[in-house]
């Protein structure tokens, strides 16, 4: 086992492909989505297109909870039993979540008990995919990183880098979870219109667009994402809360338009994500060169 081992830890929510993960060593600590009075884990005991289903069907409104500081020590704890010197946890949003703050009350825990283990964490600033590539980046560092200094410099570097734009299906999800009124919700449907949002510098959600049409809204995020990575791309991923069959729309627009030299990954929103803003969300999510 290498000297000063620096595991990269983040949460479900990035939506790491798990066997990009499992070559990195990312570790990843679940998300809860809450329905009814049912708790289950993202990623481990809730399929993504389950959950959709049923708030297609059942109309049911789902709630999300990040991890407890206890969940955060005992993946602490895992990764220091299993040889790590240096822990580097990459985190949603804090102005999304408050799982960046409560990481961070598990980290003071766990040094008591293990004084010798360094926990570092790192607010991405951002969601999805787009989080996925700081972690990535981060763990990429660690292969060859000598501090956790360097790690954490690494996804800092990588954050200014990153993006995130996603149009959604209908404002219904939103008014049923009380975000927007209901008569907003209703306005938006009858005029198709098709709210764009993104995140910005601070990790805020903001809208960048409305549009008329799904074709119109895939149309806008390309010429968004063309904008901020007029340098290129490292990696993009397409991203849907079932509806692949847009989402292969999107793929193809990227493919025509962007022309990138990179892969592009196209992957489910985890149940997190799509639980707030409902089935039928279609997302690019990109890291650009620089």
């Amino acid at each position: 086992m290498q000297e000063n081992r620096i595991v990269v830890l983040t949460d479900s929510v990035a939506s790491i492909p798990a066997e990009t993960a499992k070559r990195l060593g990312i570790r990843v600590v679940p998300f809860s989505v809450i329905v009814g009075e049912t708790e289950y884990l993202d990623g481990v005991d809730l399929e993504p297109s389950e959950l959709y289903r049923r708030m297609r069907t059942e109309a049911i409104v789902p709630r999300t909870s990040h991890p407890s500081p206890g969940t955060y020590v005992s993946a602490y704890k895992r990764c220091a039993d299993e040889g790590a010197q240096a822990i580097v946890y990459i985190g949603l949003s804090s102005m999304l979540s408050g799982a960046v703050s409560t990481a961070r009350t598990a980290a003071r825990i766990f040094h008591d008990s293990w004084p010798g283990v360094s926990v570092e964490v790192v607010d991405s600033r951002t969601a999805a995919m787009a989080q996925g590539y700081v972690a990535i980046e981060a763990a990429t560092a660690a292969q060859g990183a000598s501090s956790i200094a360097e790690v954490v410099q690494a996804a800092e570097r990588a954050k200014k880098h990153v993006g995130l734009v996603g149009a959604l299906a209908t404002l219904e999800y939103l008014a049923r979870s009380g975000r927007i009124g209901r008569a907003v919700s209703l306005v938006g449907q009858l005029l198709s219109v098709k709210p764009i949002l993104t995140l910005g510098r601070d990790g805020k959600a903001e809208p960048v667009a409305r549009v008329r049409g799904m074709q119109a809204a895939l149309t806008f995020m390309i010429s968004h994402v063309a904008r901020r990575c007029n340098r290129g791309f490292v990696g993009l991923s397409v991203m849907h809360a079932d509806s692949a069959g847009v989402a292969t729309s999107l793929l193809e627009l990227v493919q025509r338009e962007l022309r990138p030299a990179c892969s592009i990954d196209m992957a489910e929103f985890t149940p997190v994500m799509g639980a707030v803003a409902g089935p039928g969300v279609v997302g690019l999510a990109f890291r650009a060169l620089g």
